[in-house]
C-alpha cells in the first residue's frame, strides 16, 4: 500500500529518533496497516511512523 502524505509527521520524542525520521507532505511512501487497522508509513531512512487519518491519503497502485 502507499500513501500520500498532507502534512509532515515527526516522532513524538525527537531525541530518541533517527536523524531523518520524518514524513513529509507532499511524498508518498510504502506503508502497512495492521490488523486494527492503524497505518504504518516506512521513512526514507527506514524507519517507520504511524499516521492518523486527515495526515494522509491513500494512492491508487497501478
Amino acid at each position: 500500500m502507499k500513501i500520500l502524505m498532507l502534512e509532515n509527521v515527526r516522532p513524538d520524542f525527537l531525541f530518541l529518533a533517527k536523524p531523518g525520521t520524518i514524513l513529509r507532505a507532499g511524498k508518498t511512501y510504502e506503508a502497512t496497516v495492521n490488523k486494527n487497522g492503524a497505518v504504518t508509513a516506512i521513512c526514507e531512512n527506514g524507519e517507520t511512523l504511524g499516521v492518523k487519518p486527515g495526515e494522509f491519503e491513500t494512492v491508487q497502485e497501478t
